[in-house]
């Protein structure tokens, strides 16, 4: 199943937290978590394929924010993760495409 989701950010400082859950008659249910920090996502316009996170059992918090999870569930997630360019590669390489170097 193909899901996607777009949002903006104004702290690359912070994390992704996914959750997947099980969505039952009467109660749902949690199947994992993944937390996924910011600063290891990269900046592409393309989808790359993905890659494959184990997804965890619990939440590492820390001063009220979730800073990691633990606890291998045994489930695994294809993700697909990135930064796209608002206005392509020169809204974030402005230099190099006025001075025709190239990147």
């Amino acid at each position: 199943m193909d899901r996607l989701f777009r949002s903006e950010i104004n702290d690359i400082n912070l994390g992704l937290l996914v959750e997947v859950w099980n969505k039952g008659v009467i109660w749902d249910r949690a199947l994992g978590y993944h937390y996924l920090p910011l600063t290891s996502v990269a900046y592409d316009e393309h989808e790359c394929g993905g890659r494959w996170v184990e997804l965890e059992a619990q939440l590492m918090m820390r001063g009220g924010a979730v800073v990691g999870t633990t606890g291998p569930t045994g489930h695994a997630l294809l993700l697909d993760c990135r930064f796209e360019p608002p206005f392509g590669k020169y809204a974030i390489f402005p230099y190099q495409y006025y001075t025709n170097e190239s990147l």
